[in-house]
């Protein structure tokens, strides 16, 4: 067996079916910024993964000991280490976060398409690292770059000081990109990813995926099922894609999209974007009830954009009863919630007899209203004309 150990050109664009996009200007946050003491239950059941939902520093992850996985040579470690059936490389990888009482106003669109790009590793050695169809443990180098290719099973797998790529493939997969900018994706399975310092993409695809974005700038998408996402310390993007995906900016001014299913998306700490639904498709938000927590900060909920209004069916024989956002935790000293076209399309009032507590926002659409969502939080009553209403 041999290990490939030459100059290459980064690899191809990993494509997954929901682009991942962050246009904000970055924010400085200090990492030893504390959470708050407490964070809102959603009423579901989290993951059997680790919850980092306080906010604190995941730990960058030590390599294992060698006690803990048996040696292998250079050749063995290109291999897997669990066959002695070398898998070449040539097949490709399978994976297709202010308190000013004035808020501002940002205009939220849906955002222009963005394929999530692995680093570029040009310019560094680049060892390719192969799994077999067996649980493989991958472990990469201090002074390589590393391509690694877990195949089936349920592999374990280490980056180290540079950049590297990681495709996990079937199975479920357990991923630390650990010090430098890597380009994790899960694929098939219910994959554990961490990412680790610098800013990091990473990718869940199919399965019940859990994804940490530890320090710095990351961008986190879950793909298909119900998915645990938190983008902990830094300026994060998160999307859920499809699945009722539970969603955590943690410190840092993040931005987060629930998309398709009942998503809860908590902002936490830091000035946050929160958007229940998924803004770039026609229908966004119609048969999902979304429940979104800005957290601490200046936080927007958008509710529509230029184009449509969110949570919006269009059925004019019903109130829209199955499909609204919950906003928990509105402050309205300095938080925002944007609606699509004028205050004159809106209304308030109370809840419909069932739902939960607060006040109702409904859509008028040709006499019949649209329930759009339900306000929690204040303690006085909101008022459309307000400031902290912003229309586009």
């Amino acid at each position: 067996e041999e290990t490939d150990e030459t100059e290459v050109d980064p690899p191809p664009k990993a494509e997954i079916d929901d682009p991942i996009t962050d246009d904000r200007p970055s924010v400085e946050t200090p990492e030893n910024e504390q959470e708050p003491d407490s964070q809102p239950d959603p009423d579901v059941d989290p993951p059997s993964t680790p919850d980092n939902s306080s906010g604190e520093d995941i730990p960058v992850v030590d390599p294992p000991s060698n006690d803990e996985f048996p040696p292998t040579t250079e050749e063995e470690s290109s291999s897997g280490t669990e066959s002695n059936d070398p898998t070449t490389g040539d097949e490709s990888p399978s994976g297709t976060g202010l308190d000013d009482p004035t808020p501002t106003e940002p205009v939220l669109t849906p955002e222009p398409e963005f394929e999530p790009t692995p680093p570029d590793i040009s310019g560094f050695t680049v060892l390719t690292i192969n799994g077999t169809d067996l649980s493989d443990n991958l472990l990469g180098s201090d002074n390589d770059s590393e391509i690694f290719r877990g195949f089936s099973g349920d592999d374990i797998i280490f980056g180290f000081a540079q950049p590297d790529n990681f495709f996990g493939g079937e199975g479920n997969d357990l991923m630390f990109g650990n010090q430098n900018e890597d380009f994790l994706e899960g694929n098939e399975g219910n994959d554990t990813v961490f990412g680790g310092k610098q800013n990091d993409t990473l990718l869940g695809h199919a399965g019940e995926d859990s994804l940490f974005g530890d320090q710095d700038d990351d961008l986190l998408y879950g793909g298909e099922n119900a998915d645990w996402l938190n983008g902990n310390l830094g300026n994060d993007t998160i999307k859920g894609g499809d699945g009722d995906d539970l969603a955590y900016g943690g410190q840092g001014n993040d931005v987060l999209e629930g998309e398709a299913g009942n998503d809860f998306v908590s902002g936490d700490n830091g000035d946050d974007i929160l958007i229940g639904a998924d803004p770039n498709i026609t229908d966004a938000g119609q048969n999902e009830i979304d429940t979104l927590v800005g957290g601490t900060g200046a936080d927007t909920f958008v509710l529509g954009d230029e184009i449509q209004v969110y949570y919006e069916d269009g059925d004019l024989n019903n109130l829209g009863l199955e499909d609204y956002a919950i906003v928990q935790d509105f402050d309205s000293t300095q938080d925002i919630i944007q609606l699509a076209g004028n205050a004159e399309d809106y209304r308030l009032d109370v809840q419909p007899e069932g739902l939960p507590q607060g006040t109702a926002l409904y859509h008028t659409v040709g006499g019949q209203d649209e329930l759009i969502a339900i306000i929690q939080g204040t303690s006085f009553p909101v008022v459309l004309e307000e400031d902290y209403f912003t229309f586009v």
